[in-house]
């Protein structure tokens, strides 16, 4: 759904399930509608995939599912 190098807006706010080191569980991780870049994608069993998000306004990457995220700006009316 998403590619490499796409800018991101998240759709719902995002804390820690306790996958994110440094974190406390439950700590926010990222607000809805922070942007970011899809960075990293992998497969989560057969058919489950997760995008890595880096928001560069934190300073880190964060793990999210596809409706977790829309595509921003110009790319998302293209679309």
């Amino acid at each position: 759904m998403f590619t490499y190098g796409q800018t991101v807006v998240l759709r719902t706010r995002i804390v820690n399930d306790g996958s994110f080191p440094g974190k406390a569980l439950g700590d926010l991780l990222a607000a809805a509608g922070e942007v970011g870049r899809v960075t990293r994608i992998a497969t989560l069993g057969r058919r489950t995939q997760v995008y890595g998000v880096h928001l560069a306004g934190r300073g880190y990457a964060i793990g999210c599912h596809a409706a977790e995220l829309e595509l921003a700006g110009a790319a998302a009316q293209a679309a």
